[in-house]
């Protein structure tokens, strides 16, 4: 995942254009990562949410939320947010708990066409991050089941003595005098 760190002063302008490019196709990945300041000093986020309006290049419209911590809010960009290559306008607003809004910018970044099969959609490829999630998560309920089960694991160590460990080795049974082992 790629995360962009972006600061925002309540008291400066509403509208930016980030350095920032997504790739359609992508799954989960990009994080923006923002902190408000006011004045000169961050501001403590405690009690605020953060909401986001992304308008993609077809002008389809997708509402979302993401989270804040202390003085630090995210935001996870929805996949369909950089589904259409061309300009992506995300309306960020930070919002008090009582509902009044502490501000409102338009971020605007770029959407590049994904390098992908003809005719195929992100839905139709397997992406790498779920792969790799799989991978580890069967490499996990493996180790798990090695240590929960005593007898699978002597058995696995034997085997492993037997194949690996020099003092089982054929090699070195018995003595020759003269001869490399």
């Amino acid at each position: 995942m790629i995360r962009y760190p972006i600061k925002i002063n309540v008291q400066s302008c509403r509208e930016r254009y980030e350095n920032i490019v997504f790739t359609t196709g992508d799954t989960r990945g990009y994080q923006l990562e923002f902190s408000f300041y006011e004045n000169r000093a961050r501001m403590d986020l405690s009690g605020c949410a953060l909401t986001v309006k992304s308008k993609r290049a077809d002008g389809a419209v997708i509402i979302d939320s993401g989270s804040v911590e202390a003085d630090t809010a995210y935001y996870l960009v929805a996949d369909n947010a950089y589904d259409v290559p061309g300009t992506l306008e995300m309306e960020v607003a930070l919002i008090r708990g009582n509902g009044s809004y502490v501000t409102v910018n338009v971020i605007t970044v770029q959407v590049r066409e994904g390098f992908g099969e003809e005719g195929l959609s992100s839905e139709d490829n397997e992406p790498v991050l779920a792969n790799l999630e799989a991978q580890a998560i069967q490499t996990q309920a493996a180790v798990n089941s090695h240590i929960q089960d005593p007898q699978a694991h002597a058995e696995i160590f034997q085997s492993e003595r037997e194949t690996f460990n020099p003092l089982y080795a054929n090699a070195l049974i018995g003595t020759k005098e003269g001869a490399n082992i």
